[in-house]
């Protein structure tokens, strides 16, 4: 259960606005009597979904040991600047609305996988709070990087959580994209970048749907994909080694691979 707030939504939103406004100099310098109660404020908001975040993944590891599935899970409580951040990015998000201040993240061995999870979770939420979450399905709808997910947003306490359901290979091509962006110093992981780059990671993650889908043989996967990441590495000035073992790096064990970071940001 999360501890009693002494402050309301509105005055959270306001303390959001007023420290990301002033994170980016909009407004002229506060009170520092102020800054520390908005601080105090939104310190205790973000901590107050650690909670959530326990409950969230203690039901994720029921439902995926209930049906005997691999996986790997991980959870993350976004960092303060990056909720800061995200104010900044979208004027029109309000703090007590933010969704994704939770996080919890589960990979799984195919889309039959993610889909009988992603059903299981649907029902466990309508059952607990008469709603089953706002679904994003992201697999059906890819974005126009080629990003592949489930997003379900549900709520324990009150509270927002975002649950990412992906397949092993959605997974290791979303870090894939995160490794050419710290590689490169290029933000490719969110759309930037040489077009012609981009077009071949998109279709790196349409191979990766046709073999989670079991369209494609095992012989076409691998020599289409190396092509593709030779052709991405030399566009991008990358290791293809180091690529292609992230890319082809073995869904974890269980327990092994469950872990927590309450400073990761998204």
């Amino acid at each position: 259960m999360v501890a009693k707030r002494w402050y309301s939504n509105a005055e959270l939103n306001r303390a959001g606005r007023l420290l990301a406004d002033h994170t980016t100099g909009r407004i002229p310098q506060p009170a520092q009597a102020e800054l520390n109660r908005a601080q105090s404020i939104l310190q205790h908001f973000r901590k107050q979904h650690l909670s959530v975040i326990a409950q969230a993944e203690t039901d994720l590891l029921a439902i995926v040991a209930s049906m005997g599935l691999s996986h790997e899970l991980q959870t993350r409580l976004k960092t303060f600047a990056r909720i800061l951040d995200k104010l900044d990015r979208f004027p029109w998000v309000s703090v007590s609305n933010m969704r994704d201040i939770a996080g919890c993240r589960v990979t799984l061995p195919n889309q039959a996988a993610v889909a009988a999870v992603t059903n299981r979770l649907l029902t466990l939420n309508a059952t607990r709070t008469g709603n089953p979450g706002k679904l994003d399905d992201l697999v059906t709808d890819p974005r126009p990087t080629g990003y592949r997910a489930i997003h379900l947003s549900t709520k324990y306490d009150q509270l927002w959580i975002e649950v990412q359901i992906r397949t092993h290979r959605q997974s290791r091509w979303a870090r894939y994209t995160e490794f050419l962006t710290d590689e490169t110093g290029i933000d490719y992981k969110g759309g930037n970048g040489d077009p012609a780059v981009h077009g071949l990671i998109r279709q790196l993650s349409d191979l990766y749907a046709l073999d989670d889908a079991g369209e494609v043989s095992a012989e076409l996967l691998n020599t289409h994909s190396s092509q593709l990441i030779r052709e991405i590495s030399l566009g991008t000035g990358t290791s293809p080694d180091a690529a292609h073992e992230l890319l082809n790096r073995p869904l974890g064990l269980k327990m092994l691979e469950n872990k927590r970071n309450a400073q990761e940001g998204d």
